[in-house]
């Protein structure tokens, strides 16, 4: 009877972390940069006062050699999804687990010239996704990572 009371216990509670699972999520930098508010940015129109009422004040400007100044921002996002691996350490492998993350960032490099005149930017959005699983009885099936990339918007 013990033996088998053990188990049943485990696995009814191991159904229940299962089926709960967990998220946790955070966010650095600038969140408002997106590529609807960067195609706004128009070359040789928009100036910097307008660029920073559209996303807020940048991270970084350097001057470059040429005199150009270059604002620089960047933001990113990261999201985990977790389910049953606690509980499957804790059952030897009996309630396979899954763990998903995904890390969207975004970077912006506006160039404006002496004026303070948007000259060109460069924008990128990179978003991965990394997926792992522990199966039933322990067995690893291993990481799958998928990677998307918006292009460069530039006008």
């Amino acid at each position: 009877m013990g033996f088998k009371y053990i188990v049943i216990v485990c696995l009814c509670l191991g159904c229940l972390f299962q089926a709960g699972g967990c998220t946790s999520s955070s966010n650095v930098g600038n969140q408002k940069l997106t590529a609807d508010k960067v195609n706004q940015i128009q070359k040789g129109v928009t100036t910097r006062s307008e660029v920073e009422q559209l996303l807020g004040p940048c991270e970084l400007v350097s001057i470059r050699p040429d005199g150009r100044r270059v604002m620089s921002y960047s933001g990113s996002q990261m999201k985990g999804t977790y389910s049953g691996q606690v509980f499957s350490g804790m059952t030897g492998g009996l309630v396979p687990g899954s763990d998903t993350k995904t890390m969207r960032r975004e970077m912006l490099q506006i160039y404006l010239d002496g004026n303070d005149v948007v000259q060109d930017y460069e924008f990128s959005d990179t978003t991965t996704e990394q997926k792992s699983s522990v199966s039933d009885f322990g067995g690893y099936n291993g990481n799958e990572t998928t990677t998307s990339n918006l292009p460069t918007t530039q006008q």
